[in-house]
């Protein structure tokens, strides 16, 4: 059997940011540092081992004078004789790497940059439309595939708000706290740290500021919407209906799934599930950018995620992968399923938990009770028995596995709990 394996523990920074070119030179002091700097990231990024930064599409998008500052000065260098055209795969690109060589000439090393989807007209000149709530979808699509393997490992988090403007804080925010849910899913960390910053307001005569701690929080158990979407991807036209289709097709049958025997709990399902899923959360962004074009002067999306599916999917993708840890498979050992209960599903509900350690006692003590017999899954008793309905379960040699896996499978893409 493959089990999780201790790794250091990591501290991940988000931070936003919306148009530097106009920000001004300020002294920044947190935690008795001080850094005279134009941008909060300069110090935060030293508390932290990895440093996601946000910046919107519409960043290139500038129609004024850039300020004096040394963001103003690195901006105009990095952006110079920039011109959206070609791919929306190219330009993004483009905007990454022109906002790492602004984060270099600010002296700031090894942030990532994720370039995410602006809505309107926030510069004066480019048109981009889409859905704000692609922002939401985007960012945890992008953010969750570039650190999946540190959030296993993740003991603080950090969101730094300061320069972020409109919908930015707002929508990262969620899409951070989504994060931390899959970072308890797939680690063995029992709780994460969570801290939100936000700097005094850096007005034209003020020459020093402080950063304040916003929020502080542990965060120790996972919420995750548990409603099956009905619409999980909306398409502009036929051209993406394949697309489309396969999504929903992933949607049904792989993501909502897992998500029904995380919250429910029916551990012995997932996994199950663990052995035949496959989430790929890759296709899910590429097909989003590809999908999307440039001409004459918009930015245009034709296709859209409901945030709802994507939280999920995210959520899935962790847990299918924590579970494929287990090793279970088929049949599995109810000492595994006892420590799946205590290192999964006791940080989404202590009720769900105490149900799955009632069930697992009675398991080993009354083993002959389940026995295989005419399967009919029914709410209430599998809610009330952690999925364990005695006609619909088989134990051999401390060994528990589903008679009828179809109908399990047609009984859980289906379930929705009441609320």
């Amino acid at each position: 059997m493959i089990y999780f394996t201790s790794m250091e523990e990591k501290k991940i920074l988000f931070s936003t940011w919306g148009m530097p070119a106009q920000w001004k030179d300020i002294t920044y002091t947190y935690d008795e540092m001080s850094v005279h700097a134009c941008t909060t990231l300069k110090l935060l990024s030293k508390k932290y081992d990895r440093v996601i930064l946000f910046v919107l599409d519409s960043i290139a998008d500038f129609n004024g004078v850039s300020n004096s500052s040394q963001c103003g000065t690195c901006y105009s260098q990095s952006f110079k004789d920039f011109i959206y055209s070609g791919s929306y795969s190219d330009v993004i690109s483009s905007i990454e790497e022109r906002t790492k060589k602004m984060l270099a000439c600010l002296g700031i090393e090894d942030a990532e940059v994720i370039v995410l989807p602006a809505k309107g007209k926030p510069g004066g000149r480019m048109q981009f439309n889409g859905d704000v709530k692609d922002y939401l979808s985007i960012a945890l699509l992008s953010s969750y595939i570039r650190i999946k393997e540190d959030l296993r490992s993740a003991s603080q988090i950090g969101l730094d708000i300061t320069h972020g403007i409109n919908f930015l804080p707002t929508l990262t925010f969620q899409a951070v706290m989504t994060l931390m849910y899959a970072a308890l899913i797939s680690g063995n960390n029992e709780k994460i740290w969570f801290k939100v910053y936000n700097s005094d307001p850096a007005t034209p005569l003020v020459n020093n500021v402080a950063i304040n701690v916003m929020y502080e929080r542990e965060v120790s158990h996972i919420c995750v919407e548990g409603k099956n979407v009905e619409r999980a991807i909306r398409t502009k036209g036929e051209k993406f209906s394949d697309l489309s289709r396969h999504f929903n097709m992933v949607y049904s049958n792989e993501v909502y799934p897992l998500i029904s025997t995380l919250l429910n709990p029916f551990p012995l399902a997932a996994a199950k599930l663990s052995s035949i899923s496959k989430i790929d959360v890759q296709w899910m962004l590429n097909g989003w950018i590809e999908s999307s074009s440039i001409d004459l002067g918009s930015v245009f999306h034709d296709i859209h995620y409901d945030p709802v599916a994507i939280e999920q999917a995210v959520i899935a993708d962790a847990f299918l992968n924590r579970m494929r840890e287990f090793n279970c498979g088929d049949c599995c050992d109810i000492n595994l399923i006892d420590k799946i209960t205590k290192e999964i599903y006791k940080k989404v509900s202590l009720e769900n938990y105490y149900i799955l350690e009632q069930e697992i006692s009675d398991i080993r003590r009354k083993a002959s009770d389940y026995q295989c017999g005419p399967c009919k899954p029914n709410k209430r008793i599998m809610v009330a028995h952690g999925g364990f309905q005695k006609e619909c379960v088989e134990v051999q040699n401390d060994h528990v596995k589903y008679c009828n896996w179809d109908k399990i499978f047609e009984f859980i893409k289906t379930f929705e709990r009441p609320r």
